[in-house]
């Protein structure tokens, strides 16, 4: 294959698709640094690419290579053809980078047009990072607002709001969790967020409730051993 694309370059050298036939070939070859080589080339060589630009910042990640990932993203972003998808990328780029600034304009930016739980927590945890606690905890209330049963958000604000000491809003958040937690997950989320306000027996208690209720599930056990 390597042969007969090599033969094709030398009719074609400037085609974008022979590059990224050729990044293919070098990744499945276990050639890592040649792939980013050739996935490079052919965004140079071609119309905007967001997904060979996606696939080069991964490997660049991979690599260790943080400053090239971002600039990649960046590139997309000048070329006009990113999505909100890769505002979130070129964001985790730049915070990679130790840009926390540009990574957090981004992130908001995301944020302010997304109702994807993730872009929310991704900007409150760049927030929380940056010390603004308060602005965090708003982009948390508004992940629990978009997915008001889901137990990674709900307790992602609960950590955040006895982070910032506000413990009696965290405990208006445990009574709004035992009102919207599936039935089946509820025992489980409550020992996990009494642990988090360190009542212990009121957590043990719950725990107890959720082995017995699943005697079998590997996370309830391990939940119920910390």
């Amino acid at each position: 294959a390597r042969r007969l694309l090599r033969e094709a370059r030398e009719e074609r050298p400037n085609w974008h698709p022979l590059s990224l036939m050729m990044a293919e070939v070098d990744l499945a070859e276990g050639n890592v640094d040649a792939a980013i080589e050739q996935f490079q080339l052919a965004i140079e060589q071609g119309p905007p690419m967001p997904g060979a630009v996606r696939r080069l910042v991964d490997l660049l990640r991979s690599r260790g290579r943080a400053d090239e990932a971002r600039d990649a993203m960046r590139g997309l972003a000048d070329r006009g053809a990113g999505s909100l998808r890769d505002d979130r990328l070129l964001s985790q780029a730049e915070a990679a980078a130790g840009n926390m600034q540009d990574a957090i304009a981004l992130a908001r930016k995301t944020a302010d047009q997304s109702e994807r739980v993730g872009d929310h927590l991704w900007l409150a945890g760049l927030l929380n990072v940056a010390g603004q606690q308060d602005e965090a905890l708003a982009s948390y209330r508004r992940a629990v607002e978009l997915e008001p049963s889901n137990q990674r958000v709900a307790l992602a604000l609960l950590r955040a709001l006895l982070t910032a000491g506000e413990r009696q809003q965290a405990a208006r958040e445990v009574q709004r969790m035992a009102s919207t937690i599936p039935a089946g997950d509820k025992a489980s989320v409550l020992g996990l967020a009494y642990q988090m306000f360190g009542d212990v027996q009121t957590a043990r208690n719950y725990f107890q409730l959720a082995v017995t209720a699943r005697p079998n599930d590997p996370v309830t056990l391990r939940d119920m051993a910390a």
